[in-house]
């Protein structure tokens, strides 16, 4: 399975000029709207975390963990449910 903006499929569908497959994008586009959805949210790695204290340089003594602003240990692919995108300020 993969995720996919559905919205934005039929927004390009809905772009089809050529009037013999009005019909055929139009059933497209009904089909994706009806389609089952998942809540879903986007994950911050920690590398990508306002938080992480870290570089991608693995640190040998400490299996590549490297520590973060809270007490636990974090690779630069881990993520958590906390996690805050760094924004151009940080």
């Amino acid at each position: 399975m993969r995720l996919i903006d559905a919205d934005e499929l039929c927004n390009e569908l809905s772009t089809v000029c050529d009037d013999k497959y009005d019909r055929t994008v139009e059933w497209c586009i009904g089909i994706l709207r009806q389609a089952p959805t998942i809540d879903a949210v986007e994950v911050v790695r920690c590398k990508d975390c306002k938080h992480w204290k870290g570089n991608d340089e693995p640190v040998p003594w400490n299996d590549g963990k490297i520590f973060i602003e809270v007490p636990c240990e974090t690779k630069p692919t881990d993520f958590c449910s906390m996690g805050e995108r760094k924004t151009d300020d940080d």
